[in-house]
């Protein structure tokens, strides 16, 4: 009883560290789709201010650009950063082990021979199971899949239990995001006032009256004239 509780301890704290790869590897990837949606979008953003501007803030072609722009984003996120992250997305435990050992030479398939054991008796012993191909296999020791466990784990704790994996990417894929993002925000405080009104204009659209500010008419006693000006309050 306490050789099973041991190995089921042992394979419990296997399994965290793989999924703690496994964690990180999707965040990165998450990080970088959102990398590339944020680019695309202040690019598409900062486009549409200047073709609205042409276009004098009409509202059908406020209403359109605004929608087409927002179309494109949404798919670009939901393809580059909700997609990776959905469950059936996920990489097996078995991928992820083979992951880790190709970032880790040291680990020399302790990991991944002992996360396909535990794989392969969890699928033999699953309800209804109906492979033939598996349940034909000749069950693992328990004491051999425990040492194989065990031997797994003191592996990977020389490596800080694979914390370090995609480590350096992660800091620099976070470092483009915040780059991109700093970017995207000086050009657009610091940029023409187009620009700004053209931008506020598409982020936000429950102010029906700031196209119209875009254009405005300045009067001077003795002199009326219309005046093209951007708010001053941008």
């Amino acid at each position: 009883m306490e050789s099973t509780h041991s190995l089921s301890t042992d394979s419990a704290r296997l399994t965290g560290v793989v999924r703690g790869v496994r964690d990180r590897w999707r965040l990165k990837r998450a990080l970088r789709g959102a990398s590339i949606v944020l680019a695309v979008a202040f690019v598409l953003l900062a486009g549409s201010a200047y073709l609205l501007d042409k276009l004098h803030y009409g509202h059908t072609a406020v209403m359109v650009v605004r929608g087409i722009v927002a179309v494109v984003v949404a798919l670009l996120a939901a393809v580059f950063v909700v997609v990776p992250l959905l469950p059936r997305r996920r990489p097996s435990d078995r991928r992820v082990a083979l992951y880790l050992e190709e970032h880790a030479p040291s680990l020399d398939a302790a990991v991944l021979t002992a996360v396909e054991l535990q794989e392969l008796e969890g699928a033999r012993g699953s309800s209804g199971q109906t492979d033939d191909a598996i349940r034909s296999r000749r069950p693992v020791s328990s004491t051999l899949l425990s040492h194989l466990t065990r031997s797994a784990l003191e592996r990977v704790h020389t490596i800080d239990d694979g914390r370090h994996v995609d480590e350096r990417e992660l800091h620099v894929t976070a470092g483009i995001l915040a780059g991109i993002a700093g970017v995207a925000l000086l050009v657009t405080f610091l940029g023409p006032a187009a620009l700004r009104h053209g931008m506020s204009v598409m982020l936000v659209p429950w102010d029906r009256e700031r196209p119209a500010e875009a254009y405005a008419i300045s009067a001077e006693p003795g002199k009326m004239r219309p005046s093209r000006a951007v708010s001053s309050t941008l």
